[in-house]
């Protein structure tokens, strides 16, 4: 999945939170099948997005997502060109609360996570 997305911009805008501007590669094969004609990101796809961002922010190497308290799919991210931006914060816990959103403001998703390293 390393050809999926590619981080553009990640910075710290207060203690504990970031935000993160990832492009979409619409060409990658995922977009084959979910759907053909008329692509959109996998849900789970954006789980892992802001679990790689926040590996990212918290140089935490590698992570897995070990429980979704909750994710809230408001609308569907396409591989359109227009990139997405991840606001989320992470305690010590690693738990998360985040926010994807389109570079123009557009809401995708709203997810509470928890994350283990491995």
């Amino acid at each position: 999945m390393d050809d999926f997305f590619r981080i553009l911009t990640g910075t710290e805008t207060s203690e504990g939170t970031w935000s993160y501007t990832v492009s979409i590669n619409p060409e990658h094969d995922i977009f084959k099948g979910h759907f053909p004609g008329r692509p959109v990101v996998p849900g789970v796809m954006t789980l892992m997005l802001t679990r790689k961002c926040a590996e990212h922010a918290k140089g935490l190497g590698k992570t897995r997502i070990c429980s979704v308290k909750d994710a809230k799919y408001i609308s569907p991210i396409t591989p359109d060109g227009v990139d997405v931006v991840i606001t989320f914060s992470i305690d010590e816990s690693l738990n998360i609360k985040a926010e994807v959103r389109s570079a123009d403001g557009r809401d995708y998703t709203k997810i509470r996570m928890t994350l283990a390293q491995e």
